[in-house]
């Protein structure tokens, strides 16, 4: 079976419940490991405090670690609610 390289970015936005974020992450995580051929590459707690994605800074550590593995595809999961002001395009990603 072929397999395919997925990053997951498990969006937090602070002031909401870190535990229930955390608990949503495992949940999402549980349910990707299910899918046959399906490798998914998701920051952990050694890159990103509680392995989420708060912030450019995060952001910016989770492009590195997708690039350096080659993830084939991108999904976002908002764990508790995302940051609803669009921003694109940045200026430091035009």
């Amino acid at each position: 079976m072929e397999s395919v390289k997925i990053g997951f970015v498990p969006a937090h936005r602070e002031p909401f419940g870190e535990d229930w974020a955390s608990k949503m992450r495992k949940r999402c995580l549980d349910v990707f490991a299910k899918i046959p051929g399906l490798e998914i590459v998701v920051p952990d707690e050694s890159l990103t405090d509680r392995g989420f994605v708060r912030n450019d800074a995060d952001a910016t550590k989770v492009i590195s670690l997708f690039q350096k593995e080659k993830v084939e595809g991108v999904i976002i999961g908002a764990m508790t609610f995302g940051d609803e002001v669009p921003r694109w395009p940045s200026p430091r990603f035009p």
